[in-house]
């Protein structure tokens, strides 16, 4: 905390490394064929660091979460098909706002109520599969 001048800046820190974790994790894995297991890689790491991503969505991060998400989704999104109708830009820029209200949704549930699976279906089939043009199929609701 030292080396920070405040705590703002010490969470805007703690955001951006954290987004950077999980979009290199997700976005290779973006593939028009299998967008679910983006998804997946995505909420398994989220609940692997919940307190974490609780903390940055619901402690006054969420708009430095979604700042740094739409940074790092519009320079990986030139290599990211996309359906055609819908401009790049605005696809990120839907796809964070939509994926961080989702996961702050998910994350103020408790804990076992969805599982990972069933929030990267969700995902899936609300926010990437409709912006690539592809859809990996229904999610289940498992605990």
């Amino acid at each position: 905390f030292r080396h920070h001048a405040s705590k703002e800046e010490l969470l805007n820190e703690i955001a951006a490394e954290e987004i950077t974790r999980l979009m290199a994790l997700a976005m290779p894995l973006l593939d028009v064929n299998n967008t679910l297991a983006s998804c997946l890689a995505m909420c398994q790491h989220i609940d692997q660091h919940r307190a974490t991503w609780a903390a940055l969505l619901a402690g006054g991060g969420s708009a430095t979460l979604r700042t740094e998400f739409i940074r790092l989704a519009s320079t990986g999104a030139s290599s990211v098909r996309t359906s055609g109708w819908l401009p790049v830009e605005l696809g990120a820029v839907y796809g964070v706002a939509a994926t961080v209200e989702i996961l702050g949704w998910w994350l103020r549930r408790p804990r076992g109520e969805f599982s990972a699976e069933h929030i990267a279906g969700i995902l899936d089939r609300l926010v990437v599969a409709p912006a690539v043009g592809s859809f990996s199929g229904q999610p289940e609701r498992k605990a």
